[in-house]
């Protein structure tokens, strides 16, 4: 499992009934790698078991996409969970999130407070909030994965069985499934209760989808 751009593992700290059936790991995010190609590779190295699905949250599933195109002997699913399709679908704000190239101690204290709003308005306990949010990423880790989302260099669509997953309320995610039917007309899109955080908020029937789905394709 991949966390998204704050590149924190704890976000899936409330999916502890995913490991009933199947070996599970969360990762954190590398802290450098100015490409996703370059994070997917750093990511492969510290997976040592040869045969594995990923769940990719945000830019974890850009990561677990790049992942399935340089391996996709090892790589035998991807879910993705709030990730973009495609390049073009940026938001129009990100030009101004690309100020956290700046991070200032200004800048982040304005960003947490940002973020701890979005994560609370997701129904995100107050405990899990502080927790996601006390630390966060040294400005040139923030810089490296800006500069890796605007390179993308995602030029095939993913070669493996892929679930692209929204949820229902993701105020963070600007695309819908007509998005994902265009620019990925081979993956399998459905919407999950939550938002952007659903791993968090709404671990039971995260956990149930992501078992059916992996249920249906032998690793």
């Amino acid at each position: 499992m991949l966390p998204g751009f704050l590149g924190d593992a704890r976000v899936f700290a409330a999916l502890t009934d995913l490991g009933d059936q199947r070996p599970v790991m969360a990762l954190n995010l590398p802290e450098h790698g100015h490409t996703i190609a370059e994070l997917a590779t750093e990511v492969l190295i510290r997976i040592t078991v040869p045969r594995f699905a990923v769940i990719g949250l945000s830019l974890g599933g850009l990561i677990g996409w790049a992942m399935s195109l340089q391996a996709p002997e090892r790589v035998a699913h991807l879910i993705t969970v709030g990730t973009l399709p495609d390049h073009s679908l940026l938001p129009e704000d990100w030009a101004r999130t690309r100020l956290l190239s700046r991070w200032t101690p200004f800048f982040a204290a304005v960003y947490r407070h940002r973020l701890r709003g979005q994560l609370r308005h997701e129904g995100v306990g107050p405990d899990e909030t502080a927790m996601l949010t006390e630390e966060l990423p040294a400005r040139t880790t923030v810089m490296a994965r800006s500069a890796a989302i605007d390179t993308w260099g995602l030029d095939e669509a993913p070669p493996v069985p892929t679930n692209w997953l929204r949820g229902q309320v993701d105020g963070l995610a600007p695309w819908t499934a007509r998005d994902v039917q265009h620019h990925l007309p081979d993956v399998a899109f459905e919407t999950i209760p939550g938002g952007h955080y659903a791993p968090l908020t709404h671990p039971g029937p995260f956990t149930q989808t992501v078992r059916r789905i992996l249920d249906g394709h032998a690793l």
